[in-house]
């Protein structure tokens, strides 16, 4: 605790300058708890060194009292909370009221407790925050006196921007934030939820969350829908995704909701204007003709056609459609098995190695309907040269056969034996990925960095697991697609990407080491992929295994050799990505307001237009943090002070998840619809006879659709019910008598 809330501290404070440095200022600022203290340095009421100087004494007066109380979210009223806190007797308290409907326990364990089975029996839900620390209780009182003499000697400002207190729930001046306001701090009921009011109710206001990672996010928007005002509420970034491009994600939503931005901060001075030619626009092709075929024609053999399906869906890579090279690798595969069955080398499995895609192979698209013929020479050495061809036509401009993949066939030897049974290895890799990625999340993430997944495709990637190098995922093969279906079982790899620069980027593969394949695909199979990237991210290796529903092994790719494609033109932008603002900021919502509203910056809250200096955070007393319940993992121990990540949005949500646009869906049918969104998944790929949980729901999300579900379309549903184990199907019939009148 002493070391993570000041490390908390200082990462809001460096996002408030962040943010500024973007062009972006405040009118104000708030903090809940801890990132109150943070809210005080970026107001000017401390400085720095003062803010280091509190958060530090504070959060060592804490360790002295830890595991001797908790905290416990529940979806009460402020009121019913105080019923609820009354009934227990004095060892429960409101530590803070964070939403209309959101508030935190605090006091011994033993009570909190009694009061959580009491909830979790009147259907009411409630979760324990990961701390062990009641603070905002009485039992701070002893480290109240302590904490006023260790900062008897802080001299605060005046604040040079604005500040609300969530300890007085008033503006205060900055003159007040002495040695005895910090206790107060850390003693007193922590009142975010009327800050939150006081603030939409003042100005048309834009809600910046500044911290590492949203934790009260859908708490601010319960208040903005409870107030009526108009406003909207922008995370700065998301655990474990790249700060460069969450932070201008996050400013393109705040310029799309209506707040201004000083542009000339964001691009280091004025932006140059360049006049375009008034003519239109000529094409010319500077493309030169195919060179011819250097590559060596193996005599004798094995040759065979496999024509392709002009009509099939097929994956693009910035707009590019090439044939896939698992499609060159099967055709030598089959080619070889034809070559077994006739009696040359009955019974024999065979191993691909060192296959090199050629530059050509990228000219060779499935849109053309192409006929590849595979080319397999004699026996040498056990190894035959083989290469794969497309024929005449098949490529634009071409009059002779298009070498697309070299390699060597070899037969598999004694030591390579039957395909093994891999079950305990997919059980392993399980255990190891714990970061679970709805479909829908996970095929977003793919379009934002160049890679077109069409239907046939995006259906059969069903779930996935995932960390920083490693991947695996459950997918049905797409039946009807031949060879193709193969490619299917390789989109995965793109998950097991490490965040940071591998994980923005596009990559395309030049060459396999090693790939056999043992038996056909199954209705379903496990993909199990290694993704290591290469020390200047130009380059990266890979394995990929397919295991089929017996647990038997049916294909493997060992040494998949990548490379990273070029930077689009917008590289060298901030971001180090291809996002750019403004253009991208008005993208994300079409005919984005242009008139200037008043932005209010709440810091873990209000960010306005004009001015607004910073914003700072907090993360003390959130909603609860519970295990991901798609993925069967245990929350790793933080602070205390952390809940589950919210899901990016798909394409076509509000930039925040907020109300939905004209013409959804009411009625039943809301709940599917509802949860999608937050999920990033299509409506069809939520099967309604099961829970919403089983696929990723966690309660910060379940909170947020509840509140959808109450301001869209008058629906009413408790959280407890939409993280419990009831069916979607159950819980839309009795949505069907939820109405409110």
């Amino acid at each position: 605790m002493d070391k993570v809330q000041p490390l908390l501290w200082a990462v809001e404070v460096a996002l408030a300058a962040h943010w500024q440095d973007m062009g972006v200022t405040a009118d104000a600022c708030t903090g809940h708890s801890m990132g109150e203290v943070a809210a005080a340095v970026v107001s000017g009421a401390l400085t720095t060194a003062q803010g280091a100087a509190v958060i530090c004494r504070r959060s060592r007066l804490m360790r002295t009292v830890a595991g001797r109380g908790g905290l416990l979210a529940a979806e009460l009223a402020g009121p019913q909370a105080q019923e609820t806190a009354l009934l227990e007797g004095p060892g429960v308290c409101v530590a803070a009221e964070n939403a209309p409907t959101t508030t935190v326990l605090a006091g011994d364990l033993a009570a909190l407790h009694r009061v959580k089975c009491r909830l979790d029996a009147a259907g009411v839900f409630s979760r324990f925050v990961k701390a062990d620390v009641a603070s905002h209780s009485p039992l701070m009182d002893r480290l109240t006196g302590p904490l006023r003499e260790q900062l008897a000697d802080l001299a605060p400002s005046a604040a040079g921007i604005p500040l609300h207190s969530t300890v007085r729930s008033a503006p205060v001046g900055g003159h007040e934030l002495d040695g005895a306001y910090w206790a107060a701090n850390l003693r007193e009921p922590v009142r975010f939820h009327d800050a939150v009011q006081t603030l939409a109710k003042a100005n048309d206001s834009v809600f910046v969350e500044v911290s590492p990672h949203p934790v009260l996010q859908a708490a601010m928007e319960e208040t903005l829908a409870e107030t009526g005002a108009p406003g909207a509420v922008v995370a700065s970034g998301h655990r474990g995704r790249d700060e460069n491009a969450e932070l201008a994600a996050a400013l393109g939503r705040l310029f799309a909701a209506g707040g201004r931005v000083d542009w000339e901060r964001w691009f280091g001075g004025p932006a140059r204007h360049v006049p375009l030619p008034a003519y239109p626009w000529d094409e010319q092709h500077l493309r030169r003709p195919d060179a011819p075929d250097p590559a060596p024609r193996p005599a004798g053999g094995v040759t065979a056609e496999f024509p392709q399906d002009p009509g099939a869906p097929a994956v693009s890579l910035r707009g590019l459609v090439p044939v896939p090279p698992v499609v060159h690798l099967r055709a030598l595969h089959e080619a070889a098995a034809a070559t077994a069955h006739e009696g040359r080398e009955a019974g024999a499995s065979f191993v691909v190695k060192d296959a090199r895609l050629t530059a050509g192979a990228a000219a060779v698209t499935a849109a053309g309907g192409p006929t590849l013929r595979a080319r397999l020479g004699s026996p040498l050495d056990g190894a035959r040269p083989a290469l794969v061809e497309a024929l005449p036509g098949a490529a634009h401009g071409a009059t002779s056969p298009l070498t697309c993949l070299t390699a060597t066939v070899h037969a598999a030897g004694e030591a390579d034996g039957p395909a093994p049974d891999l079950q305990d290895a997919v059980a392993a890799a399980l255990s190891r990925c714990h970061d679970y990625q709805p479909a829908g999340r996970f095929l977003s993430g793919t379009a934002q960095r160049g890679y077109g997944v069409p239907g046939a495709y995006a259906a059969a990637v069903q779930h996935v697991w995932r960390r920083d190098g490693e991947s695996v995922a459950l997918v049905a093969p797409p039946d009807g697609l031949g060879q193709a279906a193969w490619e299917a079982c390789l989109l995965p790899l793109l998950a097991a990407a490490p965040g940071g620069q591998s994980a923005r980027h596009a990559y395309h593969p030049v060459s396999f080491e090693q790939v056999r394949f043992d038996g056909e695909l199954s209705p379903q199979v496990w993909v199990m992929a290694v993704f290591v990237p290469g020390r200047a991210g130009a380059r990266a290796r890979a394995d990929v295994t397919v295991v089929g529903a017996h647990g038997r092994r049916l294909a493997e790719f060992r040494g998949i050799h990548l490379e990273r494609l070029s930077e689009s033109p917008a590289a060298g932008s901030r971001t180090g990505s291809a996002l750019r603002l403004p253009e991208f900021a008005a993208h994300l919502v079409e005919g984005a307001v242009h008139a200037p509203r008043t932005l209010a910056s709440v810091l873990r809250g209000a960010l306005t237009p004009a001015r607004a200096r910073a914003f700072a955070n907090s993360p003390a007393i959130p909603a609860p943090l519970p295990a991901n319940a798609a993925s069967g993992r245990d929350p790793e121990p933080r602070s205390g002070h952390e809940a589950e990540e919210a899901p990016r949005q798909p394409e076509g949500a509000g930039p925040d998840g907020g109300r939905a646009a004209a013409g959804a869906p009411a009625g039943p049918a809301a709940l599917v619809h509802g949860a999608a969104r937050l999920l990033a998944m299509a409506p069809d790929g939520i099967d309604p006879r099961r829970p919403l949980r089983d696929y990723g729901l966690d309660s910060l999300m379940a909170a947020r659709l509840r509140q959808q579900l109450l301001t869209e379309h008058g629906l009413v549903v408790s959280v407890t019910r939409l993280l419990g184990g009831e069916s979607a199907e159950r819980l839309a019939r009795d949505l069907q008598g939820a109405e409110i009148p």
